[in-house]
This record gives C-alpha cells, sequence and structure tokens, in this order.
C-alpha cells in the first residue's frame, strides 16, 4: 500500500494522475489502515481477556469481600426501629 501511494505521488508529481484521484487513494488507505489497527486491537484486547479470564482473584478481591461482607453483617445486626414500633406518646406536660 505505501508503495503504490508513492507511485501515486510520484504521478502526480508528473502530471499524469489528477490531485483528485491521488487525494482519494490517500482517503480510502487511511480508512484502510484504521480498519486494520481497529482489527488488530480488537484482537489484542481478546488476547488479553482470554488471558486473565482464567488467573486466580488477586488480593484486591478478598480485601474488598471481606470489607462488603462485614458491612453486611454490620447492616444486617443493626437495624433502625421502624415507625410502627416506635410508639408516640404525644408531648411531654
Amino acid at each position: 500500500m505505501v508503495s503504490l501511494l508513492e507511485d501515486a505521488l510520484g504521478e502526480v508529481h508528473r502530471g499524469e494522475l489528477d490531485p483528485r484521484a491521488a487525494s482519494a487513494m490517500a482517503s480510502l488507505a487511511g480508512a484502510l489502515v484504521r480498519t486494520i489497527t481497529a482489527g488488530e486491537l480488537e484482537e489484542r484486547l481478546r488476547a488479553l481477556e482470554d488471558r486473565g479470564a482464567g488467573q486466580k482473584k488477586g488480593w484486591n478481591y478478598y480485601i474488598f469481600w471481606y470489607i462488603w461482607t462485614r458491612w453486611r453483617l454490620d447492616s444486617v445486626t443493626y437495624r433502625r426501629p421502624s415507625p410502627s414500633s416506635v410508639t408516640d406518646t404525644g408531648p411531654q406536660k
């Protein structure tokens, strides 16, 4: 592709190719490069995801789990009284 664009540049310089045609070629080449790059990045990301799927959980997962379970236990054992269980004695006289 690079050699094709180099040839087109030379042809434009020599007057053998219309500059608009060379511009269209460059635009299409840019789109092709972006498409190829996106495909390569997608393959690399998929490989990283596949590699990470089989790994053991890190220490930060276990710390998070411990803190979350302590919080859940604390929130279950301490409950605010519901409004129906609180008796309103009215204003004190």
